[in-house]
């Protein structure tokens, strides 16, 4: 489709009902740039799909409360009726942002489904020291200690209700580590996860809502393995963590003391093994981010992925000649990138 150009067809002109007058009406300088810009844009039409769907999951999270469940789902409906209802009436432009509408609706209403499923219960204040059964998901170093997470939890004085879906505490390395799977037993005290220092800060209610932990805390003393294995198979999330414990362990123990941590960091993305003066000192030398698993680390390990493919697959000369080793290559990167996603915790 060629560019719509101001003297294409913006330019209207209307007869009104008297004594032969007539006249022509130009639509304003807004409507003109607007109208040629989306038909600029229109072959470009995928690419606004997760910008329009954006817009509409910020605007969920700026809002002071959250809305009526139904809220979301209404308004995707009354866009739709409209879009059926107006196809035949509406111009490109009118097309153009009903259509923005409807997926900012749909982004809007995916925040809100996500959220209220995924809600669970949140510690209301301090409370313990207390006894604290649950099985471990996740255990992570944290200087000196471990970070152990553990959900099915069984909490003296709480009901069903009042339970929260998981809980992080910090437990002393000295007595080693639990095993993820294991249910455990500590006397511990928990509280409900810290507001932000300040404002526009990171949010770690927000953060620990998303990932259902309703308490954060530390233990009084050693913790004790009460089962083995409290689940009847072990899922898919469970046999990732295994994995990156194994190999986390496996270069802490490998590469002498900080360079090991370093490395864990960089692999499995479990940054609080790093000592902080370690830590502080990347901050002042203005390299934290590299610490950080980001877009750079990705690219560096599908590009070597592809380049070693690629070398390997032109080194056999009847795979050279009669296949397209440049795509087979990329899929080895995007397969390697995928798997170090996981492996390093599948942050945002």
């Amino acid at each position: 489709m060629s560019e719509i150009t101001k003297t294409d067809i913006f330019e209207q002109e209307e007869t009104t009902e008297g004594p032969g007058v007539t006249y022509v009406e130009r639509l304003p300088d807004w409507q003109l740039w607007f109208s040629s810009e989306i038909s600029r844009q229109i072959p470009n039409a995928v690419l606004w799909w997760p910008v329009c769907l954006a817009i509409g999951i910020g605007i969920f999270f700026a809002l002071p409360e959250d809305p009526k469940t139904w809220s979301g789902p209404a308004i995707v409906v009354a866009l739709l009726a409209a879009r059926v209802f107006t196809r035949q009436a509406l111009s490109l432009m009118g097309a153009a942002v009903l259509g923005a509408l409807i997926l900012a609706a749909v982004g809007f209403t995916a925040a809100q489904v996500r959220t209220s499923t995924i809600a669970a219960p949140i510690l209301s204040e301090e409370i313990g020291p207390t006894l604290i059964a649950g099985t471990v998901i996740q255990v992570e170093p944290a200087g000196t200690g471990l970070r152990v997470m553990l959900d099915q939890l069984k909490v003296p004085g709480l009901g069903g209700n009042e339970t929260p879906a998981r809980v992080r505490i910090r437990v002393p390395g000295s007595h080693g580590a639990p095993q993820i799977g294991q249910e455990i037993q500590v006397r511990a005290v928990i509280r409900p996860p810290g507001r932000p220092v300040a404002p526009g800060a990171f949010d770690f209610q927000r953060y620990s809502f998303f990932r259902q932990l309703g308490g954060v805390g530390f233990s009084l003393g050693r913790w004790q393995v009460i089962a083995e294995s409290t689940r009847d198979a072990e899922d898919w999330s469970d046999s990732v963590s295994k994995l990156r414990a194994r190999v986390g362990d496996r270069l802490s123990k490998s590469l002498p003391d900080e360079s090991g941590a370093i490395a864990r960091a960089l692999v499995t993305g479990e940054r609080n093994a790093v000592p902080e003066p370690l830590q502080e000192a990347y901050r002042q030398a203005g390299l934290a981010q590299m610490l950080a698993i980001s877009g750079l680390h990705m690219s560096l390990l599908a590009g070597l992925a592809f380049i070693a493919t690629r070398y390997a697959l032109a080194l056999v000369l009847p795979i050279a000649e009669r296949f397209e080793t440049k795509k087979i290559a990329a899929l080895a990167a995007l397969a390697a990138a995928l798997f170090y996603l996981i492996l390093s915790g599948a942050n945002v």
